[in-house]
């Protein structure tokens, strides 16, 4: 019998310098750890670029051919002032919601 392991993976869309990629494992990694999701879940992070309080945002969850896609995207502002750590724990923050929201 195969038995496939669901697992919470990343797709980078857009990038600042790596930075998205660096912590995206990471993130991924601890989700991971903690939780085995029903089906498997691709978390596609891009970017964006607005002057405001907002770090970073996720958007609902949709699912095709058994696959969850959460799609998260950090702001460019702070994605260039945060340190790895920082961004690390915004993704694993984003991630969180959409693990919440999935179906």
């Amino acid at each position: 019998m195969n038995k496939t392991k669901t697992i919470i993976t990343y797709h980078i869309v857009a990038d600042r310098q790596g930075k998205l990629r660096a912590a995206a494992k990471l993130a991924c990694d601890f989700w991971n750890r903690f939780i085995q999701p029903k089906s498997s879940v691709v978390i596609r992070l891009g970017i964006f670029t607005q002057f405001g309080n907002t770090i970073a945002r996720a958007y609902e969850p949709y699912r095709r051919d058994g696959v969850v896609y959460g799609v998260v995207e950090f702001n460019t502002v702070y994605l260039s002032q945060f340190s790895e750590t920082e961004i690390v724990g915004t993704i694993i923050h984003e991630i969180g919601h959409t693990l919440n929201q999935r179906q």
